[in-house]
């Protein structure tokens, strides 16, 4: 059986879209997890009725492992609502 998981050449250019409530808590866990790398964010999107804010983060990964742990450690905030 073929392994469906799509081939990611490293380094390479990631985005993770990120969805909170507030904008300054959203932009605190980005600076505190990604710390001293290189990184982008931009504002996105926000809900209709105002609750949900999206970010763009977009950042260059070296390695599944580090791509991962960037989305883990977003995602396990409790001022983040999903990661993308």
């Amino acid at each position: 059986m073929a392994d469906d998981k799509p081939e990611i050449l490293y380094p390479s250019e990631w985005h993770y879209r990120i969805i909170g409530t507030a904008e300054e808590p959203i932009r605190n866990v980005i600076e505190s997890v990604m710390g001293n790398k290189k990184y982008k964010v931009t504002a996105s999107n926000q809900s209709s009725g105002g609750k949900y804010l999206s970010f763009l983060l977009t950042t260059i990964v070296d390695s599944e492992v580090e791509r991962v742990s960037i989305f883990e450690s977003i995602r396990s905030s409790e001022d983040i609502k999903m990661v993308l």
